[in-house]
């Protein structure tokens, strides 16, 4: 299997990313984890230090979920973002994970128009060498390593596709991505693309991709379409029990109509954050 490197354009969507804030000498607010929410992440960053003089935020380049958890336990992130559970070994760290969104998982395409998948089709897809669009178009499918949190979502909730997943990494032919901005950027670039991504993402880093349809539902299309779909996953926010101010007041600016009106347009729903927040942080993110 090819390895995929980042492009200049990869690294030109971090690089866009990393300054969200205030001068010098302001509070730090650091974020990272998954790349998947890095978009999610830079647009709430954004709308929260213009309401939060004296703090600067940076979004980290992606650390992945388990790079996210480590730097949190390390102090060196303030609030990591995962697409998982924290394991039993991640547990015994001194982090606390908060449920922060729930997020859908989408089949994505640089095709114009790219057929609707079954969930009984998604395994032979990757099993097939040979499979094109309606229109004869080859079908180009980008990969990601094992155990990349996506990727085994989906193996738990469609039969056989670990076993698929397995044979198209032995594929000399296909493209193994290192990252969610790297798979998006392959994908873009490359004709008659499949590749595995969040919604968020592709809306997020306005990703010129098309999202396939799941059983005939497009996670999209309405608001009671989420319900509906069959691979919505849960993403967790991860700080330390002795949160700094600046991750209190972000926290705090999380529950917000703005912020939660941020996370519905990046195509997640929000979920509560149940973490004990300050009297002053409280009224500091208020809107």
């Amino acid at each position: 299997m090819k390895r995929f490197f980042p492009t200049v354009a990869a690294s030109a969507l971090i690089v866009v990313g990393l300054a969200c804030g205030s001068a010098g000498g302001a509070e730090p607010l650091r974020l990272g984890g998954t790349g998947a929410s890095l978009g999610l992440m830079r647009a709430l960053s954004l709308d929260f230090v213009r309401s939060a003089p004296g703090i600067e935020a940076e979004i980290l380049p992606s650390l992945g979920s388990s790079g996210g958890i480590k730097a949190v336990h390390a102090g060196f992130v303030h609030v990591g973002t995962t697409s998982r559970a924290l394991s039993a070994k991640e547990k015994a760290l001194n982090v606390r994970p908060i449920p922060f969104v729930r997020s859908p998982i989408v089949f994505a395409s640089s095709h114009r128009h790219p057929d609707g998948l079954t969930i009984e089709e998604i395994p032979r897809l990757y099993l097939d060498p040979s499979r094109r669009w309606h229109d004869g178009e080859p079908v180009t499918i980008i990969m990601r390593p094992a155990r990349e949190t996506s990727f085994t979502f989906l193996e738990r909730h469609v039969p056989g596709l670990k076993d698929a997943f397995a044979a198209a990494r032995s594929r000399p032919e296909l493209t193994m991505a290192a990252t969610d901005q790297d798979s998006a950027v392959m994908a873009q670039h490359v004709s008659g693309s499949l590749v595995i991504l969040t919604l968020s993402q592709v809306i997020t880093e306005k990703l010129n991709l098309r999202v396939l349809a799941i059983n005939g539902i497009r996670p999209t299309e309405t608001d009671t379409a989420m319900d509906r779909y069959p691979f919505v996953n849960t993403v967790y926010l991860v700080v330390r029990p002795d949160a700094s101010n600046a991750t209190r007041r972000f926290l705090a600016f999380l529950a917000t109509r703005a912020a939660r009106r941020i996370i519905a347009r990046s195509g997640a729903a929000p979920l509560p954050i149940p973490l004990p927040i300050s009297e002053n942080a409280s009224s500091s993110a208020a809107r």
